[in-house]
């Protein structure tokens, strides 16, 4: 049995409590979850950080600065309400610069901007895990 898959919610549970920690990363998702989104996450960078820090005992954790935060909207598949979304968390949160994407549209600009044919995602989650 792989060594993750038994590790699996123990892990989770930490990255949760690193979460929760985090005064400036819960503030981002309190201020992306007040979009009333049904599917949406704060993307890798953010998250990459804090446990970077974490795991390496940083006293000073590493500036939040910018964060990807990516929903599901199949009913929205052009890049206007991406745009819109931007401006609303810029005016909530103008520390930080925001960059949103709805994964429903993703396989066109793979089309458009690098020529590669993927298939349309059916949803954002595989499995989730709440951490407010």
């Amino acid at each position: 049995m792989h060594r993750n898959h038994i590790a699996g919610p123990k892990l989770e549970r930490r990255l949760v409590d690193m979460v929760r920690s985090s005064s400036n990363l819960m503030a981002a998702l309190t201020t992306v979850r007040s979009l009333g989104l049904t599917s949406w996450c704060i993307g890798a960078g953010a998250v990459r950080s804090l446990v970077w820090d974490t795991l390496h005992g940083f006293e000073t954790p590493s500036v939040l600065e910018d964060v990807d935060v990516v929903y599901f909207d199949s009913e929205t598949d052009g890049p206007e309400q991406d745009t819109r979304l931007e401006e609303r968390l810029r005016s909530l949160m103008p520390a930080l610069q925001w960059e949103v994407t709805n994964q429903a549209a993703v396989h066109h600009w793979f089309a458009s901007h690098l020529r590669q044919v993927v298939p349309p995602l059916g949803s954002l989650e595989r499995r989730r895990v709440d951490v407010a």
